[in-house]
């Protein structure tokens, strides 16, 4: 009976001995504020760090980590101080890949601690703040820039310090002439009154600026508000004096850029950068004078698509957050333009012009480009939780003074929701790290770019040139500078020069071979380098060695083969360069042919994966103008064989046949063995339905299957898109309309260049529109609606993992149209 008793006293004490300790543990909390820093600071770090990527990247990416390791100057507008800090970051570590890459982690922690104290600033809460943050530390974009090497994460770091700056300041800023200070009421501690943050401000602004131009955007925003806050800045022009002085001192590390020009410093290439000490040289440089043709280029350009590129707002903030994100910002600005409407212009002022400059700008990283804003809005969000928070907690702040005086159902109506939006916030971070976290982790154990450029380096004749795109060009000179790899080897970076790119390449293709020097390109555009007089050997899996002669005999590396095909074309050698492959990903087998007799002008050469029962499950065709060969001539063929995503884990051989006006066999069957290669279980984290292609891309629907039009009208189609997994590829996504003979595409990199590929992580939905016009003199009749996928650099079609489509093509069909006469 005493125990029962005992029990029945501790039950009823438990639940308020819990509420009192919590109830300590809260006011612990409160008290020492800078805890909380760190413990979101540290989670958000170890984060970052485990999902980290832990090697060399493509692109801008790989160049900053070659260029801050080698203290050199990066493309334009230079990124002198991110260069300096990521050099000064790197001497601590052996992979200076690895430490650029940490620095992102390290700078977006920090940033996040910046949000959630500028959010407590405002509205007393710590919970608001540190859900806010929270919310931006898992958000897509934000999350992944912060596990690369990029200067997107100082952009967002210095956005959320100058606005910190200036809540501080106008919280706090000094009344007359006096400099005591008076206690701020969105925070429990005095403020001494004085301009320190306007200097402050000023200095870190011109850092900004001086790191990339695009902050320039929310920063007449931060410069209106000033004057909002404090009018009579117009007037007294004296006290402009000293923030003005640190604003320029702020600019001092541009000075980096003719200095390291003049003593030595060379580009990511390896070229001098001395014209940067010319005063027009270097203003164009940080100016970005080189890029003016891609700013505004969606209004000055092609204006035909800005209304287009507008109407993605709600895909790219939906491929950012997700929709309940959203709820909560239209609660966060329903409140700050009720409450404080100055910083509702700052804050949405600066969101809006930073997302239309974006929106009108020409580059496939949009979504990185509307990160400053993503942080404006992370504010924003903070803003509409804290008024609940302050009042339910009871802290006495400037907005919420007369919740004292509110009545009971008043009190309780505040209480209702602050737990509501609260409960919805942690379910929108919980439903954003449950989305991103397979995805994050899925890169971080990959090294795709490092062993796709080793390979091709080690794949490259001696003293060899290597004409690259932009994308694989910075990892080769990293992987040469860096880790010493192939230095014999010359990689140039091939752009356009006043001219059609392809023609660039073409130029730069005669130059190597007119100096006698084995050429490797690395992109490929099908039909003008078909079309050209060189020959094209496959080295690797995305690039080919040119030659302005044929083969006479397989490549060295090759496994020798003899399959002789009716004597006309007889196989004499090959090599699998990918032995094991995922299900729905692509196996590499390059085959070697010499013509036994005169060819005919074209010919079909195929690979076939198929299982025991001599069933296709993977295919591959190629048609070569075999018209080009004489006698005795050699030639390689590449072939992605993408295995059907049913197909079980296991050995299965791959045959090889050659079709002309009939099948031509070999030792008298019409296909024959030539390899075996290995397939595992698909590599994917989700299964979506839809129709499947190669690289983990699964096209969806479209909203337009069938129609009439007329000859002049416009066609638009919105197509839909879904990532399996995180993508490694720059995909193209062409719209076809084929009519009786004519046929017009839209060739666009997927949402109008706002979202590439390479952003697309598992679960991430897309959104694409394309228009096509029916030419003017389109014969009446059917047209068929189709859409094909191919690779950005290689122009290869993804291959579709449907077995009944691919008996029709590579492309998807996704409707007829009927054109009729006016």
């Amino acid at each position: 009976m005493r125990l029962a008793m005992t029990n029945q006293v501790l039950m009823r004490a438990l639940p308020s001995a819990f509420k009192n300790t919590c109830t300590a543990l809260w006011m612990q909390c409160r008290c020492h504020k800078s805890a909380i820093d760190l413990v979101l600071g540290l989670v958000f770090f170890a984060l970052y760090l485990f999902t980290l990527i832990p090697s060399v990247l493509p692109a801008d990416n790989g160049e900053f980590q070659l260029v801050a390791w080698k203290l050199g100057i990066a493309h334009p507008p230079g990124y002198p101080l991110y260069t300096m800090a990521g050099w000064l970051f790197s001497r601590f570590f052996a992979s200076p890949a690895f430490a650029l890459n940490l620095l992102s982690a390290l700078l977006a922690a920090i940033t996040l601690v910046i949000v959630s104290r500028t959010v407590r600033m405002l509205t007393g809460s710590i919970v608001a703040g540190v859900l806010a943050a929270s919310l931006l530390g898992v958000s897509t974009t934000f999350w992944a820039q912060a596990t690369t090497a990029n200067i997107r994460m100082p952009t967002a770091f210095f956005t959320a310090l100058c606005v910190s700056l200036l809540v501080e300041w106008s919280h706090g800023r000094v009344i007359g002439n006096q400099g005591s200070g008076i206690r701020d009421h969105a925070v429990d501690h005095p403020v001494t009154l004085s301009s320190r943050h306007l200097v402050i401000f000023a200095c870190l602004f011109a850092l900004g600026l001086g790191h990339h131009l695009s902050l320039l955007f929310p920063g007449v925003f931060f410069v209106f508000y000033i004057f909002l806050i404090d009018p009579k800045l117009l007037k007294q022009l004296r006290r402009w004096l000293k923030p003005i002085a640190f604003f320029a001192l702020g600019l001092l590390p541009l000075l980096y850029l003719p200095l390291r020009g003049a003593t030595g410093g060379t580009f990511a290439n390896g070229e001098p950068a001395a014209f940067l000490v010319q005063p027009t040289q270097f203003f164009d440089y940080v100016s970005g004078r080189g890029f003016e043709g891609d700013f505004f280029y969606f209004i000055n350009t092609r204006p035909d698509l800005f209304p287009d590129r507008v109407k993605l707002l709600p895909a790219l903030f939906d491929f950012q957050f997700n929709w309940l994100v959203f709820a909560l910002l239209l609660v966060g600005i329903v409140r700050v333009i009720r409450r404080d409407w100055k910083l509702a212009v700052m804050l949405l002022g600066g969101s809006a012009l930073h997302a239309l400059v974006t929106l009108a700008y020409r580059a496939p990283q949009t979504v990185e480009y509307l990160i400053p804003a993503y942080v404006l809005m992370a504010v924003l969000i903070g803003y509409g939780l804290g008024v609940f928070s302050s009042q339910k907690s009871g802290i006495s702040t400037q907005h919420s003074a007369l919740s004292t005086q509110q009545s009971k159902g008043g009190r309780t109506l505040a209480r209702s929701g602050f737990w509501i939006l609260n409960s919805l916030t942690i379910l929108a971070i919980a439903l954003l790290f449950i989305d991103h976290s397979p995805s994050s982790h899925w890169l971080h154990d990959r090294e795709d770019t490092r062993a796709y450029n080793e390979s091709l380096l080690n794949a490259a004749p001696p003293n060899a040139i290597i004409l690259s795109n932009w994308h694989w060009a910075t990892p080769l000179w990293y992987l040469q500078q860096v880790a010493g790899l192939r230095t014999d080897v010359e990689v140039q970076y091939v752009f356009p020069r006043g001219e059609e790119l392809v023609q660039s390449w073409l130029n730069a293709v005669a130059a190597g071979l007119k100096a006698k020097r084995p050429v490797v390109v690395n992109m490929f555009f099908r039909d003008q380098f078909n079309a050209s007089p060189y020959f094209f050997i496959p080295l690797a899996t995305a690039a080919d060695e040119v030659r302005a002669v044929p083969l006479t005999d397989r490549p060295a590396s090759f496994t020798t083969g003899d399959i002789n095909f009716a004597d006309k074309f007889r196989i004499i050698g090959y090599q699998l360069l990918t032995p094991s492959t995922p299900a729905g990903e692509p196996l590499t087998l390059l085959v070697a042919y010499r013509v036994e007799s005169t060819p005919d002008p074209a010919t079909a050469f195929f690979v076939h994966l198929v299982n025991p029962a001599g069933s296709v499950i993977g295919q591959a065709d190629r048609t070569v103008q075999t018209g080009r060969y004489q006698t005795g001539d050699v030639f390689v063929e590449r072939f992605h064989i993408a295995p059907m995503m049913d197909v079980q884990p296991g050995e299965y051989p791959l045959w090889v046949g050659v079709r002309t006006s009939e099948l031509l066999k070999a030792n008298g069957n019409e296909r024959v063995p030539i390899a075996t290669a290995r397939v595992t279980a698909p590599d994917r984290l989700i299964d979506p339905t839809g129709i499947d292609l190669s690289g983990g891309i699964v096209y969806l629907n479209s909203n337009a299957m069938s129609g009439e039009v007329k000859p002049g009208d416009e066609v638009k189609i919105n197509l839909n898109f879904v990532a399996a997994r995180p993508l490694l590829r720059d995909a193209v996504v062409s719209v076809q309309l084929t009519g009786n003979g004519w046929r017009v595409t839209d060739d666009f990199v997927p949402a109008l260049g706002a979202i590439p590929t390479l952003k697309w992580l598992a679960g991430s939905q897309v959104f694409d529109p394309h228009t096509l016009k029916v030419p003017e003199n389109a014969a009446p009749g059917p047209a068929q609606l189709s859409v094909i996928l191919y690779d950005a650099f290689t122009q290869e079609p993804l291959a579709l993992l449907d077995a009944e489509l691919i008996k029709q093509g590579q492309s998807i069909p996704i409707g007829t149209w009927n054109i009729v006469t006016r």
